[in-house]
Order: structure tokens, then C-alpha cells, then sequence
């Protein structure tokens, strides 16, 4: 059952997008081909409705167990493998989700402001 070593988190248009395909890059790293499959915002399909630009965030959104563990399934052996959903970083049931399925998961969080963002997320 392939799942993440690491999550990308972080503020949108922070760079996590840039960061994403930058560690593409790297040997050693594995990240999923979706760049924001959003899989622990949910604890099943993403809402039925939603505002305009939603269509595309819903259309991208991998709920199933085994559609998120195939994400990671071409993982060469020995790489660490990850996937960056910016939400993460502000959705609390999005934590205890991970907490529960990958509990000793590495975070690396992207911050535009970090003084003024940081504090949001430890209140």
C-alpha cells in the first residue's frame, strides 16, 4: 500500500506548484503525476456542488483509497514518495485524517508571509 512520505502544504500561490515541480526533478523523490489530488480533504467524494471555479477542483479531487495509493504505485523503489495539496495546511480534519493513515508523514510548508500566515494555523 504506497503511500506518501511527504506532503507539500502551504498557502496558494506560495510556490507550491514551483516546489512540486522542482523535486519532480530529483532521483531520489517520487511525486504523484496529480499535483493536488486533495485525497484528505474528504473523508469521501468531494461535495456535489460548489461555486464557479469549483468544476475543476472537484473534477481533479482523488477520494478512493486505491485511486491515491495508484498514485504512487510507479514509485522506483527506494524513493521517497510525495504529492502537495496546499489545503492541507489550514483544514484541521484534513491533520487528523493524515495523522490516522500516514502518522509518521513529513511536512514541508510553503508560506508567502510567514509571520502573518503562520499564526493562523497554530490558533
Amino acid at each position: 500500500m504506497p503511500l506518501p512520505d511527504f506532503l507539500i502544504a502551504g498557502a496558494p500561490k506560495a510556490g507550491t506548484t514551483a516546489l512540486h515541480a522542482a523535486l519532480q526533478r530529483h532521483p531520489e523523490l517520487y511525486l504523484s503525476p496529480v499535483k493536488e489530488p486533495k485525497f484528505f480533504l474528504t473523508d469521501g467524494p468531494p461535495p456535489a456542488r460548489g461555486g464557479p471555479g469549483d468544476v475543476q477542483t472537484y473534477r481533479e479531487h482523488v477520494w478512493r483509497r486505491e485511486d491515491y495509493e495508484a498514485l504512487f504505485a510507479a514509485a522506483p523503489p527506494g524513493t521517497r514518495r510525495g504529492e502537495a495539496t496546499p489545503f492541507y495546511l489550514y483544514d484541521r480534519a484534513a491533520h487528523r485524517r493524515i495523522r490516522d493513515a500516514v502518522p509518521h508523514v513529513r511536512f514541508v510548508v510553503v508560506l508567502r508571509d510567514p509571520p502573518a500566515r503562520g499564526h493562523r494555523c497554530l490558533d
